[in-house]
């Protein structure tokens, strides 16, 4: 079983997964407001973009761009939130199209070397391009079951899409692990929700 800790605090890929369906309930209460496996990807979209936006700003503050107004652990931290919620919304994405949560990577395991990265840029020019391919995946299908999307194509690079949203936490030194959970609790802590991870 793919569910090993998470390193700092205890969370396992299959805790996160059962606290997001029952959160996600709390958001989509009845079935016509529940969003589809395209919707949840606009909003991995959404997330992956503001991942960027931080690992700018650490790009500016490591060039001596003193005008950032924040210093290095802060603008780490706000990367860490930002991979947090990507990392959150790839899982209501991956089981809004019925991957399992043991298909996933391990939190606590690094998928790969990041060795191989010269730069964070690199790591999201390889997330990119596979976010397009699994964009791709969901391109064509309309109603809302997770049988016409969990084909292997689609696991495939939803598994992807996590691997090197892991690498980049890794390559900036980041505890993802606390940062899946901090984030989890800070938003429904914000919306008043009971579910907590």
């Amino acid at each position: 079983m793919n569910d090993v800790l998470l390193k700092s605090r205890g969370l396992g890929a299959t805790t996160l997964r059962e606290a997001n369906r029952k959160r996600a309930k709390l958001w989509h209460p009845t079935p016509e407001s529940e969003w589809t496996p395209r919707q949840w990807f606009k909003a991995l979209l959404g997330e992956i973009g503001e991942a960027a936006d931080a690992d700018k700003k650490l790009d500016r503050f490591s060039g001596g761009a003193a005008h950032i107004g924040a210093d290095r652990a802060a603008l780490a931290q706000a990367l860490g939130d930002e991979i947090a919620d990507s990392l959150i919304y790839l899982d209501l994405l991956a089981e809004s199209v019925g991957v399992r949560p043991e298909f996933l990577w391990n939190y606590d395991y690094p998928p790969c070397e990041t060795s191989q990265y010269q730069s964070s840029e690199d790591i999201f020019l390889d997330l990119a391009i596979d976010l397009g391919h699994l964009g791709f995946s969901l391109r064509y299908v309309q109603d809302r079951t997770a049988e016409t999307y969990s084909g292997p194509t689609t696991q495939k690079y939803i598994r992807s899409v996590q691997k090197y949203l892991l690498i980049l936490g890794q390559f900036h030194g980041l505890d993802l692990s606390r940062a899946v959970q901090d984030k989890f609790n800070a938003v429904s802590n914000k919306y008043g929700f009971p579910v907590r991870v």
